[in-house]
């Protein structure tokens, strides 16, 4: 139920925010979740939720626009393109995830050196 919480999360907030929206919200999963790897999970979220975009763009002819546009001035193929597009959507959500479960065990270690 969350990584579709999560996924919601992404799509809408890439939607409205940018491609911020997608490290912000990985770092609040990794902050608060307790589940088995996570930054798996918030790699593949971050993934299919751009991919969904693109496709949803690509319907409205926006996305061939760009990646002709982009094909022309930096002559690397649209295709390869969108794969560095959905592996940097991945790596944003993997390592923003990981930074926010390191700093929930740096919180936790530190709260119990205070109460000790």
């Amino acid at each position: 139920m969350i990584i579709l919480f999560l996924f919601i999360s992404m799509v809408s907030g890439t939607l409205f925010l940018g491609w911020p929206a997608i490290p912000t919200l990985g770092f609040l999963y990794g902050l608060t979740t307790r589940q088995t790897r996570p930054c798996t999970f918030s790699a593949l979220v971050a993934v299919s939720s751009w991919l969904l975009l693109l496709v949803w763009r690509s319907l409205n002819g926006d996305v061939h626009v760009l990646l002709e546009t982009l094909e022309n001035s930096t002559n690397i193929p649209g295709w390869l393109l969108m794969c560095i597009t959905l592996t940097s959507s991945g790596i944003l959500g993997a390592t923003s995830t990981n930074l926010g479960i390191g700093t929930r065990l740096a919180l936790q270690k530190l709260s119990t050196r205070v109460s000790d």
